[in-house]
């Protein structure tokens, strides 16, 4: 996707820094650094607000970062997808649709 060129280097993000950008006036795009690369596309959060996520480390010890609101929103919810899905597949006959 050419739009996604804008964003840093993922070696100049370190980890709860964030970058983000707005596409069309109305979808934000937001890159995401916790021990990997995160990123999130929503036409309703707004790239700017940042809240603070807890992050377990090696050791054992409890980490506090920062994290955009819109990534935190997704990992509260995506537990719901997984549901709907699974419960979905109990469900599922094995042809959709005949073309005759």
């Amino acid at each position: 996707v050419k739009f996604l060129q804008s964003y840093k280097n993922d070696k100049d993000l370190e980890r709860g820094e964030h970058d983000w950008f707005i596409f069309d006036d109305r979808i934000s795009a937001v890159k995401w650094k916790d021990k990997r690369v995160v990123y999130g596309t929503s036409n309703f959060h707004d790239p700017t607000e940042i809240c603070q996520v807890s992050r377990r480390e090696k050791d054992g010890s409890k980490l506090q970062i920062n994290c955009p609101l819109m990534i935190k929103y997704y990992n509260l919810h995506m537990n719901c997808v997984d549901k709907f899905d699974q419960l979905k597949k109990t469900y599922e006959i094995g042809r959709r649709s005949h073309k005759w």
